[in-house]
């Protein structure tokens, strides 16, 4: 297992990098209102240069000291300059409640992704369900936190599931 950045983000596709994705990344610089963040994006798949950008005012909304080499879990609050520079957020609240729902490529499903998931069946036992059109699983009934008795009427085939946020 790894958080070095460039292995970890090394999958990721430019169209799923919007809005809402949770990304780590490594605290390359402090500059004079913020700090750079390289996320190690393959030049594979056009992403050569592609940094992060925290700025100071977030760091400190979120309470973070961020220092040149730590590694850190943040979500993609915009992206800017012609797509070159991702503006970060570090607020843990935003990186619980990220959710995927879809991806382009299986490569951008990343391990601490929160998905939503696709019920396919649904069954005494538990769901059968699909996560971002790639993966498919099945969700016990003893996870649910309901009844046999209650998993028809609350669960219908083609709705999506969300966990809690953490």
């Amino acid at each position: 297992m790894t958080l070095v950045p460039e292995k970890v983000n090394s999958e990721i596709v430019k169209a799923d990098l919007t809005g809402g994705y949770m990304i780590t990344g490594e605290v390359v610089s402090e500059e004079d209102k913020g700090w750079r963040v390289g996320l190690g994006l393959s030049k594979d798949h056009g992403l050569e240069g592609v940094d992060g950008w925290v700025t100071t005012a977030e760091a400190k909304k979120s309470g973070s000291d961020l220092l040149p080499g730590q590694i850190v879990r943040a979500v993609i609050s915009a992206v800017t300059a012609g797509g070159r520079v991702m503006q970060l957020s570090v607020n843990q609240d935003l990186i619980a409640e990220s959710q995927i729902s879809e991806v382009s490529t299986v490569g951008s499903l990343l391990p601490g992704h929160q998905v939503s998931a696709l019920i396919t069946s649904v069954d005494g036992a538990g769901l059968n369900v699909q996560v971002c059109g790639f993966y498919e699983g099945t969700l016990d009934l003893a996870h649910l936190e309901i009844t046999e008795d209650d998993i028809e009427d609350q669960f219908k085939v083609g709705k999506k599931v969300r966990p809690s946020p953490i």
